[in-house]
C-alpha cells in the first residue's frame, strides 16, 4: 500500500471534520442541558417528561440563538462557558459565583427559559391541579416587545 499526500491530506481533513462535528454535537447537548437543568430546578415538583423536555431545550435554543438573535447569554462564548461551569458546581453554584456581566447573563437566560417554558407547555394547569403530567405544546414566537399595547375593543 502506498501512501501519496494527497491521500493523507483527504485522510486528516476527514478525521477534523469528523472531530469537529463531534465537538458541535457535544456542545449542543452541553448547552440542552443547561436549559433542562433550569426547568428541573425552578419547575422541580412537576412530572416532565425527558423527551418533552428534550424537544423543548432543543426548540428554545433553535428559536432564541437562530436567525441572528442574539440575546445577552447567547453571546459567544457565553454558553460553553456556562456549560463547562454548570458541569463542575451546578446550576446554584454558578448562580451564587457570578458576579457582574455574568450575573446577569444568567438571571437572563433563566428568565428566558422559565417564561417560554410556562408559555409552551401546560405546566400552570398541572401546578394550580396540583397532579398531572407537563405536555410540551411546541415552540411558539410570542410578541416580544415589552411596550406593545394590544387593545381588544
Amino acid at each position: 500500500m502506498r501512501v501519496t499526500r494527497r491521500g493523507l491530506l483527504a485522510g486528516i481533513g476527514g478525521v477534523g471534520v469528523a472531530a469537529a462535528g463531534g465537538v458541535a454535537l457535544f456542545a449542543t447537548a452541553a448547552e440542552a442541558g443547561i436549559v433542562e437543568g433550569i426547568v428541573r430546578d425552578r419547575f422541580a415538583p412537576l412530572a416532565i417528561d425527558p423527551a418533552e423536555l428534550g424537544r423543548f431545550a432543543a426548540d428554545f435554543l433553535a428559536a432564541r440563538t437562530g436567525n441572528g438573535a442574539r440575546p445577552p447569554w447567547a453571546e459567544p462564548g457565553v454558553l460553553p462557558a456556562l456549560s463547562r461551569a454548570c458541569s463542575v458546581l451546578g446550576m446554584d453554584g454558578v448562580r451564587s459565583l457570578a458576579v457582574g456581566p455574568l450575573a446577569w447573563r444568567v438571571e437572563s437566560l433563566e428568565r428566558s427559559v422559565v417564561s417560554d417554558f410556562a408559555l409552551t407547555t401546560n405546566a400552570v394547569e398541572v401546578c394550580e391541579r396540583g397532579r398531572g403530567q407537563v405536555r410540551y405544546h411546541g415552540f411558539q414566537e410570542a410578541c416580544g416587545n415589552p411596550f406593545a399595547r394590544f387593545d381588544l375593543e
